[in-house]
Formats: C-alpha cells, structure tokens, sequence
C-alpha cells in the first residue's frame, strides 16, 4: 500500500507518502501564497502538484483531512478551501483512488487521549466537562489545568512534536498532519479490505471507524425504541466525511439539451 495523506489548504498544503506503514517515500508542502495573479494559478500548482505525486509515486490509497465549515472570519475561508476539495476529488476519481476523508477531531481524537484533548481545548465548557471535572482529583484538575494553558501555548506544535518522536523527523504542522492522516488512513484500509480486525483497533480508533450510537430522538422527536445508528466512518460509503472507492463509482453523464430554436 502506497498512501497519500494530505491536509488540503490553500496556502500550506501538506502531505506525506507513505509505502505499507513504514518507509516514508516524500513529505513536503505545496504552498502558494506568494503566489500572484488570478485564484486559479493557486489551485492549478496544487493540482499539478498532487497529479505528479499520484503518478510518480504509484499512490493506490489515499487519506485526506475532511472540509470542515467555520463561520465568523474562518468562514470567509470556505468557499476558496471547498472548491480546493472538490478540486482534489476530481483528481481521485479521475486516478481512480479509494479515499478516505476524517475530520480534523475524529484524527486529533486518535492521536491524543480524548478527554484530555476535548477538556483542554474546551476548556471544560460543557456542563457534562463541568460535572467531571469537579469529580477529579486536585492533582489531576492541576494537570488538566496544565494542559489547558499548553494548548493555548503552543497549539499545532504539540503535534509536531509527537510525529517527531515517532518518526524521528521534523515536520511543518502541516505536513505532521498529513502525516497523522496517513497514519489513520492506512488502519482504515486495512480494516477495510480485512487485513484488521475490530479486536486490533485502539478504544479510540474503535469509535472513529466503527461507532454505532443507541439514540432516543430522531430529528428532536422521541421515538418508540432506541434505534442503533451507524456513525464510523466505515458505514460512510460515498459520503464526506467517509470513504470513496473511485474504481467503482460511476461518473454521472450529465444531460446535454440542444435549444431546439437553433438553426
């Protein structure tokens, strides 16, 4: 397995190839802001880029970070970051890649420890975070507090620091995300094609991959019995955030519709 993990972003966009888990192929960055000129030469490098990588590397899976929508001054980031998506997804499909997208928590989820990750960067906001919190010990509200204030310190540097002491290699955040998405992406391939089973997942990887939640209310309204809903991203087949297997989608032919009028 040949896996391209990448961290689709308009100004730093990282990725890591991978060869069956181990030998790191490339890593590096396509980065375009001081690019000049009209958006379209921004996404014309990056997919050049990308291609060149598919082909040069004979990538056969990839794993991509999942198109998150913000609103306030990150939402004016979107429509430039969704058409970069969509941009990647004809490239895939085109190359006929299996992808798989995880969003940027349900990645940062595997990679630390959840309640430490989600308390920390809330900074214990919610009121379930509240109740537990309180239920801590001193030593451990002191640790937690810690971990708080260094996230607000250093934020993407901690994860640069964990790819360091897995792989020995200093990484840019953007590439160490890519990295992390390959990483994940590779677990979620081989658990697809059976070459994992559930017992060989993490607690975390687990959920991400595999979840089913019991529910009481669909849609805001109860219902008569709990209902099981399929949430990993495994069950996610041609959806985003999910998996594509662009080798067996079929591409819609669109309807062409001559005016009748013209002679």
């Amino acid at each position: 397995m040949i896996l391209l993990g990448i961290d689709p972003s308009m100004r730093g966009c990282g990725y890591v190839i991978q060869k069956d888990g181990k030998d790191i192929l490339d890593v590096g960055e396509f980065k375009t802001e001081k690019l000049t000129g009209e958006p379209i030469f921004r996404y014309l490098a990056i997919q050049d880029g990308i291609r060149r990588l598919v082909d040069n590397f004979g990538v056969t899976h990839v794993s991509s970070e999942a198109v998150v929508f913000a609103t306030g001054a990150k939402g004016t980031q979107v429509p430039a970051l969704f058409s970069l998506y969509i941009m990647l997804q004809v490239i895939f499909m085109q190359a006929k890649l299996p992808v798989v997208y995880i969003l940027p928590k349900q990645w940062i989820h595997m990679v630390y420890r959840p309640n430490e990750f989600l308390w920390a960067k809330n900074g214990g906001k919610t009121k379930k975070d509240k109740r537990r919190y309180k239920e801590l010990t001193e030593d451990e509200q002191i640790h937690l507090d810690g971990l708080n204030l260094d996230w607000q310190l250093r934020g993407k540097q901690q994860t640069i620091d964990r790819v360091k002491e897995e792989t020995g290699f200093r990484l840019t955040h953007n590439e160490a995300d890519a990295y992390c998405l390959t990483k994940f992406g590779r677990i979620f391939w081989l658990l697809k094609e059976g070459k994992l089973k559930k017992e060989d997942l993490s607690k975390e990887e687990d959920s991400i991959f595999l979840g089913i939640k019991t529910v009481k209310k669909l849609h805001g309204l109860p219902v008569p019995e709990p209902i099981e809903v399929k949430e990993g991203i495994l069950y996610k087949q041609n959806k985003s955030p999910g998996w594509f297997d662009f080798n067996t989608v079929e591409i819609p032919v669109g309807i062409h519709k001559r005016n009748k009028n013209f002679v």
